[in-house]
């Protein structure tokens, strides 16, 4: 019989059950993508507010305001699906699914969000105008952001 004083072994990650070892795996990926996310979003927010401080005229001009609007959203909608996906990866331990397969799916989703929503945006951005704003117009571009809904 082993002293009481001596340190238990730690269990080897091959002991973890599958589902434990996936939601590692999510949690880390997620982690990962949400603080990259961060990083590119918030430094195109700062790119933004630099435009602004130097009164650039293609950001700040009267005729660019859907441009400016549009890079807007992009840059929130951007950072606040990274805020979301570092917030999943701090609650997969506390989740309890039944079906991991059923994590994977909203991982998928969560990453699929958060690359065509702010895309969506930005390509509004390069060839909708004032005039010309509407579903005629630029359903193609933002087509993506409507399949996620279907």
């Amino acid at each position: 019989m082993p002293p009481k004083n001596q340190p238990t072994k730690a269990k080897s990650d091959s002991s973890q059950p599958p589902a434990d070892k996936q939601a590692t795996t999510l949690q880390q990926r997620h982690l990962f993508i949400g603080w990259l996310g961060l990083l590119l979003f918030l430094s195109l927010g700062t790119a933004l507010e630099m435009m602004h401080g130097f009164k650039l005229g293609f950001y700040l001009d009267v005729q660019n305001s859907s441009r400016r609007l549009m890079w807007t959203l992009a840059h929130t909608h951007g950072t606040l699906f990274a805020l979301i996906h570092i917030a999943f990866a701090c609650s997969l331990g506390l989740l309890r699914v039944g079906s991991s397969g059923f994590l994977v799916l909203i991982s998928k989703c969560l990453t699929g969000a958060l690359i065509v929503m702010p895309l969506g945006f930005f390509s509004a951005a390069s060839g909708c105008m004032e005039a010309t704003l509407g579903w005629e117009s630029c359903w193609y571009r933002q087509a993506p952001c409507y399949c996620l809904w279907a």
